[in-house]
């Protein structure tokens, strides 16, 4: 991928993002449009039974993908500046919401070295295959 020319990986990644917006197992309505995935709100932080206030599944998920993309191109010696922008940003919201709520309690979620010991892993990984 970071082989080709950027006008290349533009339209990859458009594609590929654009792609999951979209169930291609879906039929389209009456207009010929599918359902729009875009269109569907995140949820919002939520406190389980317990007490415990958690991030959805998305963007939470979305977050752990993306630190180990993150993690992948620091070892390769990649440039993501649009992903370590994204992250501080994402990182900097669940840091505002810890200090803003400091009686609450707060999943793992909120923790900002969470993924530490996997993004170790992916290091590792990727010294012993060069």
């Amino acid at each position: 991928f970071e082989d080709l020319p950027a006008i290349h990986q533009e339209y990859l990644l458009y594609v590929r993002y654009t792609a999951i917006l979209i169930d291609p197992f879906s039929k389209p309505d009456s207009n010929g449009h599918y359902f729009d995935f875009s269109a569907v709100p995140y949820k919002r932080l939520y406190i389980d039974e317990e007490g415990v206030t958690h991030i959805p599944r998305m963007p939470s998920e979305d977050s752990y993908r993306t630190a180990m993309i993150q993690a992948v191109g620091r070892a390769l010696n990649v440039k993501t500046p649009m992903i370590d922008q994204f992250l501080a940003r994402y990182r900097s919201y669940c840091d505002g919401y810890r200090a803003e709520h400091p009686k609450q309690s707060l999943s793992a979620q909120f923790d900002s070295h969470q993924y530490d010991e996997d993004i170790a892993l992916v290091k590792q990984f990727l010294k012993n295959k060069t």
